[in-house]
């Protein structure tokens, strides 16, 4: 069982990876994925199964192509760094949590290039997958808003 095992309803990931995602979706990798949730071809999970491209997402070089990132939320901190150390493209999907430090630290001025897009999203855009909904972390809805965000990566000089 899966605690973590969420994501955006359909209607509402196809409108964020059409105006937060790149223009074409083969080389997003959707980093946080299971066999029986994968959006995309291509994805990252955390047991080896069939067609899984790798994994352990954080061991992964992001660089080079984008990421679909719902991750758990107590694992913000590490998604940032990687970010940070891969100097990666993404789409992230992260909870309003104002006074957790992941969120000061997005809302920073560090953090003000890396991000060029934003897209608010209500509690209802994130649902529990059918296969492991009772022991979702959440219970039976979401309460708290979202943001997706549109990461990029900054300019080496």
């Amino acid at each position: 069982e899966d605690r973590y095992d969420n994501g955006l309803t359909p209607c509402w990931r196809r409108r964020v990876l059409t105006e937060l995602g790149p223009s074409s979706l083969d080389d997003m990798v959707d980093r946080f994925a299971a066999l029986h949730s994968a959006v995309l071809p291509r994805f990252n999970a955390l047991f080896d199964a069939p067609d899984v491209e790798a994994v352990d997402a954080f061991a992964e070089d992001w660089s080079g192509g984008w990421s679909y990132l719902i991750p758990p939320f107590t694992k913000l901190d590490a998604v940032l760094d990687k970010l940070e150390r891969d100097n990666a493209a993404a789409v992230l999907v992260v909870p309003v949590w104002k006074s957790h430090g992941w969120w000061r630290r997005l809302a920073s001025g560090a953090w003000t290039d890396r991000i060029d897009a934003r897209r608010a999203l209500p509690p209802t855009a994130l649902s529990a997958h059918s296969e492991n909904a009772e022991a979702c972390f959440f219970g039976p809805a979401f309460a708290s808003p979202l943001e997706a965000l549109r990461v990029v990566p900054l300019l080496t000089r």
